[in-house]
């Protein structure tokens, strides 16, 4: 029987999430709102679908929002910030020849928790793991939902890097789907989801 090894993936962008810690609190029932729109075909914000939105598309819905003045755009990102926030308090979309490539979404307090998310769009069919050197082992966490774009950051607990019931969402990005075996990063171990547990491995298959 040959063994499955995680697959190595780019995503340095959760430890900026798990830096700042922002997370948010919303209705359980709301959250298949949150992520899907019957005017998309997969994931998206607030109507904007990357590679499919163009940069004025998502700049009239964010300004519509969040206000004029909380939108700005910068060398390829359109970012919102706010005290009064529709969902999200902050967030940026980024931009590739006029067209939405990937958005990436910060949650406000209080908190929505990891149960919430798999009860309202279900169990992700992996998850991530950054890989952060030899000091580090495993620097992060998300739930990988390739079939819609969905990547949902965790908060770690007690410095574990696994998914627990309660753990808090920090954010999520949203990325046009991919295939299983092409995930669009590197530098990030992927496992199968196998329920609630420690993830990070004491060691991994390519250490001596």
């Amino acid at each position: 029987m040959h063994k499955k090894y995680p697959v190595m993936l780019s995503f340095g962008v959760v430890i900026s999430f798990m830096l700042l810690g922002c997370t948010a609190k919303a209705e359980s029932s709301n959250l298949q709102n949150l992520f899907f729109s019957e005017k998309c075909k997969s994931a998206c914000w607030m109507d904007i679908e990357p590679q499919v939105s163009t940069t004025g598309e998502a700049i009239k819905i964010l300004e519509e929002a969040y206000g004029v003045e909380n939108v700005t755009q910068d060398s390829g990102t359109i970012s919102w910030n706010t005290s009064n926030p529709n969902w999200s308090n902050r967030g940026h979309v980024f931009i590739s020849d006029d067209i939405v490539d990937f958005i990436m979404v910060w949650f406000p307090e209080p908190y929505v928790e990891v149960k919430d998310i798999i009860f309202e769009i279900g169990s992700p069919e992996s998850v991530g793991l950054v890989i952060s050197g030899s000091v580090i082992k495993c620097a992060g966490a998300s739930l990988l939902y390739p079939k819609t774009g969905l990547q949902i950051h965790l908060s770690p607990v007690d410095k574990s890097v696994g998914v627990a019931e309660t753990q808090i969402v920090n954010g999520f990005d949203i990325h046009q789907p991919w295939s299983s075996g092409n995930y669009p990063w590197t530098d990030t171990a992927v496992v199968p989801w196998d329920g609630y547990h420690e993830y990070c491995p004491e060691k991994w298959p390519w250490e001596k």
